[in-house]
């Protein structure tokens, strides 16, 4: 029922103790912290705001999944993703409502639209952090209770039943950064922008070491 004033009033006859104001959304507010890694699926199209990127999971080989940025500045409907940002805060992904691109082919990411509970028997590796290692794809163990992907997270399947602990992160021959590689102790002093390109005289922003850490320089 709508009021004069063109208000949803009510969903019966019985007046105004159901009283609803339906307003449009416009915006995805996305919060992304300290680590500038997120997951992220949405089942409609966004524009990616300035100060982050996408990425589509394009391989999986040798206790790694390789990254490649959704270009474009719109990531596609259902095209699950791992993001990138400049810094931590709360981004805004503005919805494209006539937006109609496919999503990219051949993306080995998953993406939950709902709570998702994994079946049991099932590997599958969600976005996570560890000190020792860094960020990447963890293992989920076989707990029920840590084997549900929150809504409108990405993930990773895997085909077969697989060892590995952790997939690390990798940016592609392009950049040569990986995000939790071996290290030692020279690489400290080397840094890359987030595109990989080796800087020398790293200022104010975010930077990947030669350890493939993420480091803020103010």
């Amino acid at each position: 029922k709508l009021n004069p004033g063109g208000e949803l009033r009510s969903y019966n006859d019985a007046g105004y103790m159901n009283c609803w104001k339906v307003k449009e959304v416009t915006e995805i507010p996305v919060s992304i912290g300290s680590t500038n890694y997120a997951s992220l699926a949405l089942p409609m199209a966004v524009t990616i705001p300035d100060g982050v990127k996408a990425y589509i999971g394009s391989s999986v080989a040798g206790g790694q999944i390789t990254l490649k940025e959704v270009t474009g500045g719109v990531l596609p409907a259902k095209t699950p993703v791992i993001l990138v940002a400049d810094e931590a805060k709360v981004y805004n992904f503005t919805i494209a409502y006539d937006n109609t691109t496919a999503a990219p082919k051949g993306n080995k990411l998953s993406g939950a639209y709902g709570n998702d509970t994994i079946a049991e028997g099932k590997t599958v590796y969600g976005l996570g952090i560890k000190a020792e290692t860094g960020v990447g794809f963890y293992k989920l163990s076989n707990d029920v209770a840590h084997r549900t992907i929150k809504a409108n997270k990405s993930y990773y399947e895997a085909q077969a039943a697989d060892a590995a602990t952790m997939l690390r992160f990798s940016f592609g021959e392009a950049t040569g950064i990986e995000a939790t590689p071996m290290q030692t102790e020279a690489q400290d002093t080397i840094y890359y922008d987030l595109q990989g390109r080796r800087v020398l005289y790293p200022t104010h922003g975010v930077y990947v070491t030669g350890k493939g850490q993420k480091v803020y320089i103010r």
